[in-house]
């Protein structure tokens, strides 16, 4: 933008650490007002996040976040309006001094109802909830399968190979079409003869081992 408005560019720089820290600025927040060094547990117990089994030992994940309406919906989907009247965990800050304590209480509760049930009842009252896939899960997921995003190709010698496709559409683009990984030395004469060398030589190079081709018979 500032080379669109002014005609200057700007040299955009960064590292693997500034990046890594970038992602840990809430956590590193957290440490520089209080000075308390966090533990594995502060996220979720500032997110107000469970992760509970459910009776058919699948399990779920559940994020309050700070709106307090989610967390009388958890109890209200859960039914056990009776933990709102707890004083361990009336307010956020109790919840958050008690997180142990309720991850018990509820872990209780949702191990009585499989995971499906609860989804739906968590959704059906407006609770930030959602499955934890295993891998088998994840690409079975019928999203996954109207995005096409798997992708299935031919290899010459390993055959069919199923791979995650990009992640990323360009609309008004034409989507290439996914090939498999190449051999040694496949694309070697196209990369070449675009670069200008004369089949000749190609030929010349792979005899004398300079350069390896798919098919030593070629002739370039």
């Amino acid at each position: 933008m500032a080379r669109h408005k002014s005609g200057e560019g700007a040299k955009v720089e960064t590292s693997l650490l500034q990046a890594t820290l970038s992602f840990i600025g809430e956590a590193a927040a957290g440490y520089l007002r209080t000075g308390r060094v966090p533990d594995r547990t502060a996220r979720v117990k500032n997110a107000h996040a469970f992760a509970f089994a459910a009776r058919d030992r699948l399990p779920l994940v559940i994020h309050c976040s700070v709106p307090e309406k989610f967390w009388i919906a958890l109890l209200k989907a859960a039914e056990r309006m009776d933990l709102a009247d707890d004083e361990r965990f009336k307010t956020r800050d109790n919840r958050r001094e008690h997180y142990a304590e309720l991850e018990r209480e509820l872990a209780k509760t949702f191990a009585a109802r499989d995971r499906g049930e609860w989804l739906r009842r968590l959704e059906e009252h407006d609770v930030p909830a959602g499955p934890l896939y295993n891998m088998g899960e994840v690409l079975a997921d019928p999203q996954v399968e109207h995005l096409g995003l798997v992708e299935e190709l031919e290899h010459p010698e390993a055959g069919k190979l199923r791979f995650v496709g990009p992640s990323v559409n360009y609309h008004g683009l034409s989507k290439r079409e996914a090939k498999p990984p190449p051999l040694l030395g496949e694309h070697t004469a196209a990369v070449l003869t675009e670069l200008g060398y004369g089949q000749a030589v190609i030929k010349d190079m792979a005899k004398q081992g300079i350069i390896k081709l798919v098919k030593e018979s070629e002739s370039y």
